[in-house]
């Protein structure tokens, strides 16, 4: 994955492509169906659609003038302890509009990993899956 990122990041100095194949490279490692950059702005304190792959646009232009507030949806949480957070059911979080055109668009679970840089949170990736997440089986006996 990191040899084609770094293709795209020397290749062209286009924004998009570049977003574009590290989502595309990160769905297809996490086996997801969908993935979404936001930027995170720390004077808003609130995340901004930046980019995404397996959207339609119908869930692009939903989602593309929100300002996401840091404390509203799972994307604070995940940025405030700098770890990945799995959402297996996006029916049980709390509604806000970002979880709400994400099911309306058919998604039912999500994987949220902060890009965090050295002295500061950039934004988050989001993977998603239209399937509900299911916990590991427990072996009997």
């Amino acid at each position: 994955m990191l040899g084609e990122v770094g293709q795209a990041v020397s290749s062209t100095l286009d924004l998009h492509s570049v977003l574009v194949t590290i989502l595309n490279r990160s769905i297809a490692l996490a086996g997801a169906e969908a993935g979404v950059i936001f930027r995170y702005s720390r004077a808003e304190r609130a995340f901004r659609f930046v980019e995404a792959v397996g959207w339609d646009e119908e869930l692009v232009d939903a989602v593309r003038d929100l300002n996401v507030g840091e404390s509203v949806t799972a994307l604070g949480d995940a940025v405030a302890s700098r770890a990945p957070l799995q959402i297996p059911d996006l029916r049980l979080r709390p509604s806000n509009p970002l979880r709400d055109a994400n099911l309306a668009a058919g998604f039912r679970s999500a994987l949220i990993v902060p890009l965090v840089g050295a002295d500061r949170i950039m934004g988050v990736t989001i993977l998603q899956r239209r399937a509900s997440a299911r916990s590991p089986r427990r072996r009997s006996g």
